[in-house]
């Protein structure tokens, strides 16, 4: 058994605590179980500042400081939006079990389940915003009556989502050996991931305003009664995906060469749409994420079944050779065949090469073919915020702007490389590789449609399977130590990787006949693709353990360059900020005090680096409270410190 308990702080304050322990033990003479125990709580990370334009227009106006960001929910104010990593919480459990059915077969069980809370926080709707203006014009009362005493949201307001997920699975098998020498497992999972959210401090524009004073009474605002906003927070819905396997997995060994390998399986997938409360989806619905109505809520479920075989070949002492094959059949787009051959060449004990050529697939979820949201972004050209929605493919305005039934995305992957072990317990491994894509699945951005008999236009997205992409990179590992004296060694380890993408073909959508066909991905989102993401990635740790009892671990994160999501690349106007390499370091001390006490401290980031900070005359987001760019690999949460105490017996 184990028990461990981790505190820990970032330099700028926020806590982080980790709660964990684990216990083994046997049942009988023939049977075992292993059940883990997690909790997490860690605080919100604000890393922004403030949206200076809108507190000086604030303060212009008369609203006291003491109100600009007062509905912040992470302790950030003045902030009127917050950047950085959300506030989460969870309770994780996980239970493993065998028990011995006979001598040759074993009964298998495991159960998880994990409660996880998070809280986000949007972007800030000022004082004029669309959302305000119904009650501004004083014609959205109870009764109709004009009013006096409504004084709206002077400094605006911020919504914030609490999202709450649970997760579960089990899984219940029999493994073993038949009396022929064929090895088999048989399983039962089911598995299903929850998401509830409730939208908070956020209006409906579209609701009435209700008297301060009894709600029940006509909001005239003209006396004492007054009048305020009926609600500012809504269970806006949820989603869920459910999964049922079947498995059926047979290994045999046909010679002292030859092994074989060859398995069935069903499976069932639900994706499961909730529908909010009347009030989150009624009119212009609650601002930042409108309910989900119930015609866009229930369930969708698709079946499929494969059988897969495997051959492992040994031609000689020095050449392995495998082949594989696997076909599925789903019950909404049909059938798919895929194979691999691959080969491993021992030159020498310490020297392979080794290669793979395979053909590959990813099924669409039902999730993909049936998600119907609608959220509050902004437009990354004017940085107005707008209104985007998101349609199932099956919607008929999203197939009157081009939309058709998903089908699975394909691929082709190649791959070369070789292991190396030498002196000292050295070893390196390269393997460099292709990997071509077809009909990638991406989302549209917003194509506009006319409605039927109306003048007006509808902006719709949805997933299409659009894109052709070309991943190429290269991975190295190199692992291996060596004495330093003193009765210290040191241990390294290497992970390199070079990573390229590139976009070589989209399909064009047609949405009139009479027009020229659309590009469903813009050319600014491929660029992003393209350049979003550092080609170079390494990650370098030296582990040196002095003695029997205490260690000191060094961790070197490098990032490569990339560019910025904003802005177009060498643009003449506001181009895409291209963002530096850089370089955390990591810090960690052990000591076991004796056989059952372990006490570990650490730095994550110990030299508080941070990513590049964009501002003019490149493309930035300073008017929104965003100093550094919004996706990147290396984060910009700063350093951290950690004490660690483990029990074990």
């Amino acid at each position: 058994g184990t028990v461990q308990v981790q505190y820990g702080e970032h330099f700028d304050g926020e806590d982080s605590l980790q709660a964990a322990a684990n216990i083994g033990f046997g049942i009988g003479d023939s049977g075992f179980v292993n059940a883990s125990l997690e909790y997490i709580d860690n605080d919100a990370l604000s890393r922004g500042i403030q949206r200076q334009t809108d507190e000086d227009r604030l303060l212009a106006a008369g609203v006291p400081q003491s109100e600009i960001g007062a509905d912040a929910p992470f302790g950030d104010s003045p902030l009127l939006q917050t950047w950085g990593r959300p506030e989460t919480s969870g309770v994780r459990f996980f239970l493993n079990s065998g028990f011995d059915l006979s001598a040759t077969s074993q009964l298998y069980a495991r159960f998880s389940l994990a409660e996880t809370e998070g809280r986000y926080r949007f972007f800030y709707r000022n004082e004029n915003h669309s959302t305000l203006a119904t009650f501004d014009d004083m014609d959205n009362l109870i009764g109709g009556y004009r009013f006096e005493g409504y004084t709206g949201l002077p400094a605006g307001y911020t919504p914030f989502l609490d999202g709450d997920q649970d997760d579960s699975s089990f899984v219940v098998g029999i493994d073993g050996e038949f009396d022929s020498g064929m090895l088999y497992d048989f399983s039962y999972s089911f598995g299903k991931n929850e998401l509830d959210y409730f939208l908070n401090n956020t209006v409906n524009g579209s609701l009435p305003l209700i008297g301060a004073v009894d709600p029940t009474q006509p909001a005239d605002c003209l006396g004492a009664n007054g009048c305020v906003i009926s609600q500012m927070g809504f269970d806006v819905g949820g989603y869920a995906q459910e999964e049922v396997n079947l498995n059926a997995d047979f290994s045999y060994a046909m010679s002292d060469r030859v092994n074989l390998a060859f398995g069935f399986e069903a499976r069932e997938e639900t994706f499961i749409a909730y529908a909010g409360e009347p009030r989150s989806y009624e009119g212009g619905g609650s601002s930042g994420f409108r309910g989900i109505e119930p015609a866009n809520a229930g369930e969708f479920s698709r079946d499929n079944v494969g059988i897969y075989a495997d051959v492992e070949h040994d031609i000689s002492d020095a050449l392995l050779v495998q082949y594989a094959a696997r076909y599925e059949n789903y019950s909404d787009f049909g059938g798919t065949l895929n194979g691999k051959i691959a080969a491993r060449y021992r030159v020498n004990d310490a020297f392979a090469f080794r290669g793979a050529i395979s053909t590959g697939f990813h099924a669409p979820t039902p999730g993909q073919s049936n998600v119907s949201t609608i959220i509050t972004t902004f437009d990354g050209t004017t940085g107005n915020q707008v209104e985007e929605g998101l349609l199932p493919v099956s919607n008929p305005a999203a197939q009157a702007a081009g939309a058709t039934a998903l089908t699975e995305e394909e691929s082709l992957n190649i791959s070369a490389g070789f292991t190396a072990d030498f002196a000292d317990n050295w070893s390196l491994t390269l393997d460099a590789y292709i990997i071509e894509v077809d009909d990638r699945i991406y989302r549209t951005g917003d194509i506009s449609i006319d409605i039927p008999g109306s003048a007006e236009e509808q902006s719709v997205s949805y997933y299409t399977n659009v894109l052709e992409v070309e991943h190429e990179g290269i991975d190295l590992i190199l692992n291996g130590g060596f004495e330093i004296g003193m009765n210290t060694s040191l241990d390294l380890t290497l992970a390199y990787a070079y990573n390229k993408t590139d976009v070589t073909g989209q399909d064009l959508i047609t949405v009139e006949p009479d027009e020229d066909p659309i590009q469903p991905v813009n050319d600014g989102l491929v660029e992003d693709i393209e350049n979003n993401y550092p080609e170079h990635r390494f990650v370098l740790t030296g582990n040196a353990l002095i003695g029997d009892s205490y260690n000191v671990m060094l961790r070197a994160n490098y990032y490569g360059d990339h560019y910025d999501e904003r802005g177009r690349i060498g643009a003449a106007v506001d181009p895409s900020a291209k963002i530096s390499s850089t370089i955390y370091f990591d810090l960690e001390a052990g000591w076991q005090v004796n056989d059952n006490w372990r006490v570990v401290v650490g730095g994550i980031n110990i030299f508080d680096e941070y990513i590049d900070e964009i501002g003019p005359p490149n493309a930035n987001r300073l008017s929104v409270g965003l100093q550094y760019p919004r996706r990147t690999v290396a984060n910009y949460e700063g350093g951290s410190w950690y004490l660690r105490a483990q029990y074990s017996w």
